[in-house]
């Protein structure tokens, strides 16, 4: 998919988004491939500055076999990434250990029998949020959650919270 699918010379010319935005950084043109994932499509955005011209109908081709080669290696990253949560999930499990497992948008996702006894008034899960009645320790989860899911390193999160011993009794090492 190219500009020129939806839009004339005559109107990207006149066109604010591609004369005063693109315009200033010497762009013009772009090509969209199509990347079809397991949880929903995203897409492969590529810019070309006004001087390289449009994609060309073989350019276009070329990149139109590049979508769904790219779909396979996005939905095998998804699942390799699905595998290894669940490893890891099973490993805490093993182990003896409470474990919630939260996705990118910090919503839980599962829980093991053993965290789900540590649930109650004061700690739970509501609409897939993990809740705390105390503001200052759901104040300290949620920027470790936040931490961990900027980060994607345990060893920070760990570390950060046993120099500061701020977590109530709440540990995710």
């Amino acid at each position: 998919m190219v500009d020129l699918d939806y839009f004339s010379n005559e109107e990207i010319e006149r066109h604010p988004y591609y004369q005063e935005f693109l315009g200033r950084f010497g762009l013009r043109w772009s090509a969209v491939v199509r990347i079809a994932m397991p949880d929903g499509d995203c897409a492969l955005s590529i810019q070309r500055t006004i001087k390289a011209g449009p994609f060309s109908v073989s350019e276009q081709r070329v990149l139109a076999r590049w979508g769904p080669k790219l779909s396979n290696v996005a939905t095998l990253a998804h699942y390799i990434g699905h595998a290894r949560r669940a490893g890891a999930f099973e490993l805490l499990e093993e182990l003896g250990a409470s474990a919630i497992l939260l996705d990118a948008r910090g919503e839980v996702v599962r829980i093991n029998n053993r965290a789900e006894q540590l649930l109650c008034p004061e700690f739970g899960i509501h609409n897939k949020r993990i809740t705390i009645a105390h503001r200052e320790v759901l104040d300290e989860v949620a920027a470790a959650i936040r931490l961990l899911l900027r980060t994607q390193d345990t060893r920070t999160l760990v570390h950060r919270f046993h120099e500061t011993n701020h977590m109530h009794g709440i540990h995710f090492s």
